[in-house]
This record gives C-alpha cells, structure tokens and sequence, in this order.
C-alpha cells in the first residue's frame, strides 16, 4: 500500500476490505515488519472474534479508545464527526490516545489533551525517523445492520474512528467486512477536499485483495496445489489438520483423505459466519449456489454475513461527488479510471474456485458424519437448510437470474432455480460423483417433487443406473485447469456446470473433461444392447426449462431439436404436460398464447410442399427428423411418479442404433409446476446475473 500526497484539506485513507479469513488482520503486522513504517494495531469492535486469539492481546487498547471515541461523540453533539469537525475542536479524549500511540506510552491519564498536543508529537517523531506512523484499525464496525438512532450514533462514532486521524494527515487504514466505503459516506461540502486546480481530492483508496497464503509444510502437490489457492485462514486450518493428521500415516488414497478433511473443515468454516445476523449466512449460501451478486441498496452485506469479496479484484480509488438525491441508487462516489472518474456502487461477488478452492469444497458440498450412539441415525449435512425451491421462495431479495439474451418472459427464474437444483443434486456423493439414482432423486427433493431428502429415484429397466455424475462447479465458474489434472487420477469426479446463451439452444450443460481416447465415466454398458461409440458422448449433462402453462406440441418439437447430439442426459423441466402430443387434440387444446409459441413450428411447415401442410408428422417420423429415433424418453409426475413417455417411446425405431440417431441417450422431463412463484419481493436494486457476469468476467 502506497499513500501520495496531497494538499492539506482532507488526507485519503485507506480501506482494506475483504471477507473473514482472507488476511486482513495479519497485514497489520505484515506492514510493521517491512520496517517501512510503524503500525500502531487498534481493534474497532468490543464483540471478539474467539477464532482470532491475536484480538485478546489489545482487548485494553480497543476498550480505551473506543471510551475516547464515546466521550467525544458526546462533546461534538450534533456534528457529524467530519474532518472539519475536528479541527475546530481544540480538546478531545481521543487526542490523548493518539499521543500516548506517537510517544510509545503504555497508559494515559484519561483526561483531554489537546490539538497542539498532537502537533507536538508528531514534529517530535519526525524528529526521530521518517518513517510513516500508521494507525491500522481492524474490524472497523458495521453500521448497515443498525436501525433508527443506534445506526445514527455508531455512524457517528465510526467516521470518528477514521476522520480524527486524518485531521493530522495522519495515514489510517480501515480493515473492514462491512461495506465501510458505502456506510461512512457523509454528504456535507465539508467532507469533500479539492485541489488548488477545482478537482476533488481522493477520499479513499480500496484494497479488495491481498496476497497469497505460503504454506509452512512440505505436501502433497495435490493438497498444496488447494492450500495454495484459499483465502489464508481456511489454508492454516487445513495446514493444522494435516499437520496432526499427516496423509502419510492416514492409510488413505488422497481422495478418502480429502473428504474426511473437508468434513471436518466445514464446521469451523460455518461456525465462523453463521454467528453474523439472523439469515445471512443461508442466503449466503443461496447467493453463492445461483453465483448471483448484490447491490449496495440492498440490505444484505455478504462480506461481512457469508465470504463474499468485492467484485473488484485490485485497488482503486474513490472520490466524493454530489449526491443525486432523485436516484435512489446514487452512492454519491465516483472511482478514478484512466482519463477521468466514473460513478460507483458497492457489489459485492463470491470468489471463484482458483482464489477459494477450500470455500468451494467444504461450505458447497453434502458432508455426512456418523452417528454419535448406537441407535442414531447417520448425519447429512448439506450447503441449504431447505430444498432450494423453498429457499428461493423464503428469501425476498432482489437479484437478476436471467440470460441477457433472453427476454424476460422467458423462464430465466426456472433456469436459475434448476441449474442451482443440478449443482447441489451432483454434490450428494461429494467428491467421488454420485449415481444417477441418488442424484435424480435429491433433484427432486431440491425442485419440491420429492419431500424425502434421501430420495433415490430409478428409471425402469435400470436405465442409467450406473451412470456417475460428476461434482459440478457453481454455475458460470469452472475448476482450474491444474486443479483437474492434480485429481485427474484419484478417483474425483469433477465437471464444470454452464449456464448457456440462447445460441447454444440449451439453458444448460456439463462438457466432459475427459481427454481423446478416454472412456467416460458417466455412463454405464451394463444391460444394455448399446455400442461403445454411443456412451463417448463429450457432454454429462444438459437441459432446457420451460416455465409456462401446459407444454404444447410446438415448443415440444422444438425441444426435442434442441437436443445437443453429443449429450448422454438432457433434461427437461416444465410446469406441467398434455397427456397426449402428436394428435388433433393436442393441438385442439392449445390456448391462444401457446398457440403463438408454435409460430416457429408453423413457419418450418410453409416452406414445405402443398400436400405436406395438411398431413401432421407423426411422432416417428419426427424423432427420425431430428436424429432421435433410438433415445428413451421419460417423463416424472408432479408427484413424482416415473412413466415412460409412451408417444415418444412408442415411435422409437426397433433394433441397436448408433449414438448419431440417439442410442444410449436419455432425453428425461420433469413437472414442477409454478415453484418459482415468490413470496413477494421487497425493493431495492437487482444483481448482476451469473450470466451476465460470465459475459463481462
């Protein structure tokens, strides 16, 4: 970190601003040691975190100054605690505890000093080094979770915290989870400095990242290789774990060893956030599976509530503006970019697996832990409390789902909901994958079909009942590359799963990352009349939804042509089915909006000859038009009840196909009804869509 000067009116300070664990508190000393300046350590919160032992050693230093600062709230009355404020306060408590810091004392007298005082030391310091002085207040309070007077007294006493000291030009740096540049942004003309020229002065530069854990150990490259990239407080917990129980003695391939060490990770890592405000951590959790974002408006702080981080990844700078009081959305901060300044908002993200690899392997995936007595069952615990439909319906924040290519009408609320649904489903087996059965099965309870949470769901003639489904990534993030090839050999199961854009005619899919000449692992031969060539598909898993009323025969036409060749699965949600396609009933049933959606189905048949509009194509020879002919075609019941889709299966082709015509694929369609309908969604400023971040990324 590097501070510029610049002309004394109001001296930038510095915000390091990053999740738990992440190395914040650690910098302060990190910074001392590079003998390039003094760093005088102030915890800012009374609430000690038990995890962090260092907090205990300065448990007197944060009690005193945080007195200072309460005294002096209450002397300044109804100003606002600006660097204007200060300097016409001439007597204060906290000028005191700034001049025992300067002088090295242990105590102070607990009177007033004064702003001559100060002066005093700091010309006297400078007699003695150059060296910068640094006041490094950690945990500086979060004041976005207050209401009513409280939230106006403790803003008070934060900016307090942090303008004091910049009214001597003194460095501060702000070490927060909290959202401190959004909450302590004050809009009086006097906390704004500009330059002799007419430009504004910067307020504050944000540091949203730090640098990388080292790790102490020698280890396995594979478990160095994930040490190496996690936040550092989840790395020395895993460094500590393997150090009492080394993998060389464990008798353990390194795949048993990583689950067992994830499971016991994960109650610390919960234990840790779920102390925060009622229901953050859940919605964290929610948040992170969706790979959704928030906004500054909403009353939600991921940061400082789950582990999420700032959606910057380097520093930059902020700079005060006017406020726009007829935008709600406006921060009143501009961030300095080449060639001028343009407005910012706080947004907060969730990092991605090669900057958390624990974060993702521990808090996102199912970990079971035996039973304590002998009657008890065993216990399963999962990333959600509760099926995802229900967690969607229970949290009314706003956030985008959708594909920016897409409009709005068309079902984006359902692809989130189910791509989230696969993902946690995928996680059921953790890390080795999980049989289709058992995947099916959770994916039912995650979509509100199923209420058992250790449903097990089979397909007739036990189709695809070996089939493994590999431990997806969270939606629009992928496994590192060297992460892959570290586990390639263990036995893990591991695939990215893909948000899609319209001109990949799927909402979803899970590539293969098998090399040339390999066999998949996600798909069986056993039982099955079915050539090798047709279970070497380079695609898991893929999907389409659809969130409307009855599916018609249109759109089911259209879905079917849609099929990626290359898929061993695709599945298909709806809200609900005809009994019946291919049929004049069906097409008699059709309401004006479903006939509308047929428009595409309609113009194809226009091009063809005159005799051939008339005569409607039969379900074979439609499945031979778009290469179907030898898949099997499900179909499960809002309650959950397993059919073979007896139009579509009843048009198969008899005799052993080829994987260009369908052999060996599973195309499966799934009712859920209208389960994305919310509870009521409050106000505030949407998110930025996995999607669309994907986009921008």
């Amino acid at each position: 970190m590097q501070m510029t000067k610049y002309e004394p009116v109001a001296t930038p300070f510095i915000v390091v601003e990053n999740s738990s664990g992440s190395g914040k508190t650690q910098m302060a000393f990190n910074l001392h040691a590079t003998g390039q300046c003094d760093v005088f350590y102030v915890l800012c919160t009374s609430q000690l975190d038990r995890q962090q032992t260092v907090y205990g050693a300065f448990k007197a230093r944060t009690a005193t100054f945080r007195t200072c600062i309460k005294k002096d709230a209450i002397k300044l009355g109804d100003e606002k605690g600006s660097v204007a404020d200060f300097t016409g306060f001439q007597s204060l408590h906290v000028y005191s505890f700034i001049v025992a810091a300067l002088r090295g004392m242990n105590e102070i007298s607990g009177l007033e000093a004064r702003r001559y005082d100060v002066t005093r030391a700091l010309e006297d310091r400078r007699k003695k080094t150059k060296k910068p002085f640094v006041f490094f207040l950690d945990e500086f309070p979060r004041v976005g979770n207050r209401k009513g007077y409280e939230k106006t007294k403790l803003k008070k006493q934060a900016r307090m915290m942090r303008n004091v000291f910049r009214s001597f030009r003194i460095i501060a740096v702000a070490s927060a989870t909290n959202g401190t540049a959004r909450d302590l942004v004050s809009f009086s003309k006097s906390s704004r400095g500009f330059s002799s020229s007419g430009e504004p002065i910067p307020w504050c530069e944000v540091v949203p990242s730090l640098p990388a854990f080292q790790a102490s150990m020698s280890l396995d490259p594979s478990f160095l290789w994930i040490i190496k990239h996690s936040r550092p407080l989840f790395a020395h917990r895993a460094e500590v774990y393997m150090a009492r129980n080394p993998f060389e003695r464990s008798g353990k391939d390194r795949l048993e060893y990583l689950t067992d060490m994830t499971k016991e990770l994960v109650k610390t890592f919960r234990q840790l956030r779920e102390r925060s405000a009622e229901g953050e951590f859940e919605l964290g959790q929610f948040c992170m599976l969706l790979c959704s974002s928030y906004k500054s408006t909403d009353d939600v702080n991921l940061i400082d509530g789950h582990y999420g981080c700032l959606e910057e990844r380097t520093p930059f700078t902020l700079v005060l503006d006017i406020r726009d009081e007829l935008d709600p959305n406006a921060t009143g901060l501009s961030k300095l970019v080449p060639g001028g300044r343009e407005p910012w908002s706080f947004c907060c993200r969730f990092p991605l697996p090669e900057e958390d690899l624990l974060l993702h392997l521990t808090l996102m995936s199912d970990h079971c832990f035996p039973a304590d007595g002998g009657n008890a069952a065993n216990t399963t615990v999962r990333p959600l409390r509760l099926p995802v439909y229900n967690e969607w319906r229970q949290f009314n924040v706003p956030y985008h789902c959708y594909n920016t290519n897409q409009k709005t009408n068309d079902g984006m609320a359902l692809e989130a909901l189910v791509a989230a649904a696969v993902v946690l489903a995928s996680h059921r087996g953790g890390y080795y994958g999980v049989k289709f059965p058992d995947f099916l099965g959770r994916l039912l309870y995650e979509l509100g079909v199923e209420d058992d949470v250790n449903c097990v769901k089979h397909l007739p003639d036990q189709l695809k009942q070996d089939t493994v489904i590999p431990f997806l990534s969270m939606p629009n993030t992928e496994w590192p590359v060297e992460f892959l090839e570290c586990w390639r050999d263990s036995g893990a199961m591991f695939a990215n799963m893909i948000r899609a854009t319209n001109k990949d005619q799927v909402d979803f899919m899970v590539p293969s990352n098998k090399k040339d000449g390999e066999t998949s692992l996600s798909d069986e031969r056993k039982g099955h009349e079915v050539p090798p060539q047709a279970v070497q598909g380079d695609m898991f898993l893929s999907g389409e939804c659809k969130d409307r009323e009855a599916l018609s025969l249109g759109t089911l036409k259209q879905i079917l042509k849609r099929v990626p060749k290359k898929t061993n699965i695709h599945l298909v949600t709806v809200q609900v089915l005809q009994q019946h396609y291919f049929t004049a009933d069906s097409t008699k049933k059709l309401t004006p909006d479903m006939q509308s959606a047929q428009s595409g189905v309609m113009t194809m048949a226009s091009s063809q000859a005159p005799d051939e509009k008339s005569k409607p194509m039969s379900a074979s020879e439609y499945l031979k038009q778009v290469d179907l002919q030898h898949a099997d075609f499900y179909r499960i019941s809002r309650s959950g009840g397993v059919q073979e889709f007896e139009e579509l299966m009843g048009a198969k082709d008899a005799g052993v196909g080829v994987r260009e015509t369908g052999a060996g694929k599973l195309i499966l369609f799934v009712e859920v009804g209208t389960i994305t309908k919310k509870r009521g969604v409050g106000k505030g400023a949407p998110a930025k869509s996995a999607k669309q971040r994907k986009l921008t990324r």
